[in-house]
Parts: structure tokens; C-alpha cells; sequence
């Protein structure tokens, strides 16, 4: 067989801000699943520190994001693309970390988290354990979201980090 040999010119892409970004199928709404085509200056936009107070806290307080949330969730774009456009830190925890918060914790304080994104529920059932504990006692960017009151997830949130922005 016949060796290849890789080129060392840099390929050539233009990407433009109305090109395609990505995919996310949501049911939104109406139950009824459907596919929503994002472009690359609706990430932009979405991303910037302007956008809402709690993007442009993670832009000025932001260091290390630690990434739980499943790639087929609206959670994780902005918990992967948000940071990272705005020069922060992006780690990502395994699945055995987000199934078990003892190690979860263990990883925030290994990666200097300061910033996380979770589902109300999610947080909940971490604050049970108190490696996650103190973990998010150095957190200073929380954003959180859902089905569940706030007023729990606030409590529970100023018991472990003050500073955190809910």
C-alpha cells in the first residue's frame, strides 16, 4: 500500500455568520419534537456578555466551567460556547462523575470550577453530598434553570456559595 503523506498547508474554510453552526432537536412548546438550525451569528449573539446578566457574568467572573450537561440538551451549548467565546475555561466531567457528586465535586475542585451550569433538580440532589458541598462553595457563577420552584434553589444555593448568581 501506498504511504500518504499530510500536507502542511492550513485548509481553507470561510465560515460567514449565516453559515449553519448547528443542529438541536427541542419539542419546545408544542411536544412536538423539531430540528432548529442555528447560525453562527445567532451563537455569537447568544453568547456575548450583553445578552443577560448571566452571560456577562460568566464573561468577568468566569475561570473554569465544568460541562455536565448531555450534548443533546440546550444546556450544553451554552455551558461549552458561551465560555469559550468569552475566554473561559471548559472541562468536562465524565458520565461516572455526573452519576455520582462525590467524584463531581472532587473534579470541580481538581479543575478550579467557579462556573456551572445545572438543571434545578440536578443541584438539588447534588447539595445532598458534601464533597459536592464544598466544591460549590468556590463557585461564583451559577445558572440554573427549569421546572422547579426557584425559591428552593435559591436557598439552597446562597447555603453553599453567596456570590453565586442564580
Amino acid at each position: 500500500s501506498e504511504a500518504v503523506s499530510a500536507s502542511q498547508e492550513k485548509p481553507r474554510a470561510e465560515i460567514l455568520p449565516q453559515n449553519l453552526c448547528y443542529c438541536i432537536y427541542t419539542s419546545g412548546t408544542t411536544g412536538r419534537p423539531k430540528g432548529v438550525l442555528i447560525e453562527h451569528r445567532g451563537l455569537v449573539n447568544l453568547a456575548r456578555p450583553t445578552s443577560c446578566p448571566l452571560i456577562g457574568a460568566v464573561a468577568r467572573y468566569g475561570k473554569s466551567v465544568l460541562a455536565i450537561g448531555s450534548l443533546s440538551f440546550d444546556i450544553s451549548v451554552l455551558e461549552i460556547f458561551t465560555p469559550l467565546l468569552n475566554g473561559v475555561t471548559v472541562c468536562f466531567a465524565s458520565q461516572e462523575e455526573i452519576d455520582n457528586p462525590a467524584l463531581l465535586g472532587r473534579k470541580m475542585q481538581e479543575e478550579g470550577t467557579n462556573v456551572l451550569f445545572a438543571t434545578p433538580s440536578r443541584l438539588i440532589s447534588y447539595l445532598g453530598y458534601e464533597d459536592f458541598r464544598q466544591a460549590a462553595k468556590n463557585l461564583e457563577v451559577l445558572m440554573s434553570g427549569g421546572s422547579l420552584p426557584a425559591a428552593p434553589v435559591g436557598k439552597a444555593a446562597r447555603t453553599f456559595a453567596p456570590p453565586a448568581c442564580v
